[in-house]
């Protein structure tokens, strides 16, 4: 598939692989494309049957910017733009 809404971000080290939303994985956590400048951690929820992922929010209490308020928020799409699959963590020497 190549491209995606965000291909200007460099996630990783290697070029990212961008795949048919029509193959994404129900079953396990993925990268996606949901149209935003980033992409986002996405997981089917059978329940609801949408992708839902997760925004940090944040927002400020006055015009001079102090009291900032940080929180998720909970998103659902019924479709996707593209997926691409989750980039292993590096392990620091030590940590299991």
């Amino acid at each position: 598939m190549g491209l995606c809404s965000c291909d200007g971000m460099a996630l990783t080290k290697h070029k990212t692989e961008w795949h048919e939303a029509a193959t994404a994985p129900k079953d396990k956590l993925i990268l996606a494309d949901v149209g935003w400048p980033w992409p986002v951690p996405c997981m089917w929820d059978a329940e609801v049957n949408e992708w839902s992922f997760a925004l940090l929010n944040a927002e400020t209490h006055d015009e001079k910017g102090r009291g900032v308020v940080v929180w998720w928020e909970t998103e659902y799409e019924r479709t996707i733009k593209a997926w691409t699959e989750m980039p292993s963590l590096p392990v620091q020497k030590g940590h299991k």
